[in-house]
């Protein structure tokens, strides 16, 4: 959650270059956002944990 926030904050800092799409922070902004869609669900990888740890 942090991260998505701390790139929220990059963007306005930018300001309109933020959004751009050939700047660096529009990409980063982008990829903060998939990053937990990325690794699965949390709710998903928490199931994950929960029944390897009792294995």
């Amino acid at each position: 959650m942090v991260i998505k926030q701390v790139m929220y904050d990059c963007a306005q800092f930018h300001g309109g270059m933020g959004y751009m799409r050939e700047s660096a922070i529009e990409r980063m902004s982008r990829d903060a956002r998939i990053l937990p869609i990325g690794g699965g669900a949390t709710e998903v990888m928490l199931e994950e944990v929960a029944k390897r740890s009792y294995a």
